[in-house]
C-alpha cells in the first residue's frame, strides 16, 4: 500500500487562489488476490453512496470481525454495482505474503453483528455466480472471480470521495452431466 498528499492550488485570476489538499492512497495485487478474493454483496445500496458514506465505518467493522492474527489485513480491491446491490471484493492478507483462505474469512464474519453495527445489509457473505443456478440438466458450476483487463470501476462521490478499481466479475463456468453437451 502506499500512500501520497498532494496540495493542489489553482486560481481563475480574479480572485484569490484557493489551495485543496488531496490524499491518495493505491493497493498492489496480483493474480493471488483475484484467486483469494471473498465476495460480500451488499444489499440496496448504490456504489457512490457506499463509499462516501458508509465504507469507512463499515471497514472498520469488518476488521474487528476478521483479523486474528498480527499481520492480517483486509483489502478491499473492487467493487461492482450489480443491479440493486455492490459486490465488494475482498482478501485478508496473512502478513506472510499469502492470504486467509476466503472460506476462514468467511467464517470468521456474523453477518447480523455487521448488519447491526454498519446498517447495512448484507445479502450474501460469499456471493457466487452459481447462486442463480445457471446450469441445467444437472450440470456442476464453478464460480471465479475475474479480472477484466484493461477496465476500471470508477466511483465518484463528493469532493471528497474518488475512487478507482481495477474492473472485475464473478463469472460461472458449467461442467455438463452424463450425456449432455452445452456451454
Amino acid at each position: 500500500m502506499g500512500s501520497f498528499e498532494l496540495s493542489i492550488e489553482g486560481s481563475d485570476g480574479v480572485h484569490s487562489a484557493v489551495t485543496y489538499m488531496a490524499s491518495v492512497d493505491f493497493e498492489r495485487f496480483e493474480q493471488a488476490t483475484v484467486n483469494s478474493a471473498l465476495v460480500l454483496r451488499i444489499a440496496s445500496v448504490q456504489a457512490e453512496i457506499l463509499v462516501e458514506s458508509f465504507m469507512e465505518g463499515f471497514m472498520d467493522r469488518l476488521k474487528d470481525q476478521v483479523i486474528r492474527s498480527p499481520g492480517e489485513e483486509v483489502t478491499v480491491f473492487a467493487l461492482n454495482q450489480v443491479e440493486s446491490d455492490v459486490d465488494l471484493f475482498i482478501v485478508v492478507a496473512n502478513g506472510n505474503g499469502g492470504y486467509v483462505g476466503k472460506g476462514t474469512v468467511a467464517g470468521r464474519i456474523s453477518q447480523g453483528k455487521l448488519e447491526m453495527e454498519t446498517g447495512l445489509q448484507i445479502r450474501s457473505i460469499d456471493a457466487s455466480a452459481c447462486d442463480t443456478s445457471p446450469c441445467q440438466n444437472g450440470g456442476s458450476c464453478t464460480s471465479a472471480v475475474m479480472l477484466i483487463d484493461g477496465e476500471r470501476s470508477i466511483i465518484e462521490g463528493t469532493q471528497k470521495v474518488f475512487s478507482t478499481f481495477p474492473s472485475v466479475a464473478l463469472r460461472s463456468t458449467c461442467e455438463c452431466g452424463q450425456g449432455f453437451t452445452g456451454e
